[in-house]
């Protein structure tokens, strides 16, 4: 209970990066908007026709076309897909059909595309927008508290990260790139981790500690196909481009020794904050 209670002030911080989301989105997610924009439609037949009857002036921002034209159809053939207890490989709907679930863009292996599936598609992409910016300044913060930077310092640059014009305006047009970008903060931390400890051990006990991992095609200088046989012979299917660690007990052993100095510098950093205050 005690280590939950440490760590109350980051469950705190990290709530509270919901509040900016919300307040650039709240129109989309409690209220009554949306963030497809339909009326792009009506710069093209059949819709074009129709615009006068419906009085729909021109398009506010053409440049969004591309979510109404290109995601919007990709999310609905995935949700009539899974309706209908089909697997959407192929989309029969373009020419004469192409491959659907091979492509990457639709985001279907996405956990967080379940929205789309769970919510009306038109209130879906503005909640989605809410929880990928919201994880956006959760990793940044998690990024900067790796760093050392204070509660306070992180908590900044999640939010500047989270309402940079980058992420907001990918948001508007292509919620795949939102969706892969929020992650690079976790993935620098996980970096930063890593080489943090492999730094610490080389300058105590030397290079004992080695990190591996399957290698791809273009890193091993073969052409395609023998580089995906070498794959195959060399590692089960379970395992392709898995992470390896490699630690030896000289190194495990240094590696809970600095974990056991951090816990009791912040122990006493948080004692002295005590007293302090008291």
């Amino acid at each position: 209970m005690g280590r939950l209670r440490a760590y109350a002030v980051d469950v705190l911080i990290a709530a509270g990066f919901l509040i900016l989301p919300l307040l650039l989105f709240g129109a989309v997610t409690f209220g009554d908007r949306t963030m497809v924009p339909v009326d792009n439609l009506f710069q093209w037949q059949p819709w074009s026709a129709a615009a006068e009857e419906v009085s729909t002036p021109y398009p506010h921002n053409t440049l969004l076309s591309d979510l109404i034209l290109e995601n919007y159809p990709w999310k609905r053939f995935i949700n009539e897909s899974v309706s209908t207890g089909e697997i959407p490989l192929w989309n029969p709907n373009i020419f004469a059909g192409t491959p659907f679930l091979a492509t990457g863009q639709h985001s279907a292996y996405y956990p967080f595309s379940l929205l789309f599936m769970i919510l009306p598609l038109i209130k879906a992409y503005g909640w989605f927008t809410v929880g990928q910016l919201w994880l956006a300044g959760v990793f940044t913060y998690l990024f900067g508290r790796v760093l050392g930077q204070r509660r306070a310092s992180a908590a900044a640059a999640g939010l500047i990260f989270q309402g940079s014009g980058f992420l907001l305006v990918s948001s508007a047009v292509f919620p795949m790139i939102l969706a892969a970008a929020v992650w690079l903060p976790l993935l620098l931390a996980c970096i930063e981790k890593v080489i943090r400890n492999a730094v610490h051990i080389a300058r105590e006990i030397g290079p004992t500690y080695l990190q591996l991992y399957t290698p791809c095609i273009l890193e091993i200088g073969k052409n395609s196909m023998e580089g995906l046989q070498e794959m195959r012979d060399s590692a089960k299917p379970t395992e392709r481009f898995a992470y390896k660690e490699y630690v030896s007990e000289p190194a495990k052993q240094l590696l809970a020794e600095l974990s056991a100095k951090d816990k009791e510098r912040k122990a006493a950093a948080k004692q002295l904050a005590g007293q302090a205050s008291a």
